[in-house]
C-alpha cells in the first residue's frame, strides 16, 4: 500500500513539475472546489484513525461525541460542495450555449 501511495505521489509531483497548470490564464475560479473535495477523504479518514477504538474491549466503549460530531459535519460539508460543484459546473455548460 505504501508503495503505490509513493507511486502516485512521485506521479504527481512528475507532473506538476513537467506542466505546472496553476497559471491564471488556465485557472478557473471554480476550480478550487474540485481540489477542496479531495481534502475530505484524508480529513474523514483522520477522524477514523483518531477515533479508533478497539474491538475487543469488554465492555465497549463508547466514541467521542466530538468526533462523530466532526465526522457528521464533514459529510454534510461534502456533499454541498459537490452540490455546489454541480450547480457550477451546471453554470458553466449554460454559458457556453449560449
Amino acid at each position: 500500500m505504501s508503495l503505490v501511495t509513493f507511486a502516485l505521489g512521485a506521479n504527481l509531483v512528475a507532473a506538476l513539475v513537467h506542466r505546472w497548470p496553476f497559471h491564471p490564464a488556465k485557472w478557473k475560479k471554480g476550480y478550487w472546489l474540485a481540489f477542496l473535495s479531495f481534502l475530505f477523504i484524508p480529513a474523514t479518514t483522520v477522524v477514523g484513525v483518531v477515533g479508533w477504538i478497539e474491538p475487543g474491549m469488554v465492555p465497549r466503549p463508547k466514541a467521542s461525541a466530538v468526533l462523530v460530531w466532526v465526522d457528521n459535519g464533514l459529510f454534510i460539508a461534502f456533499i454541498l460542495l459537490i452540490y455546489n460543484i454541480g450547480f457550477y459546473a451546471a453554470e458553466i455548460l449554460h454559458l457556453k450555449e449560449k
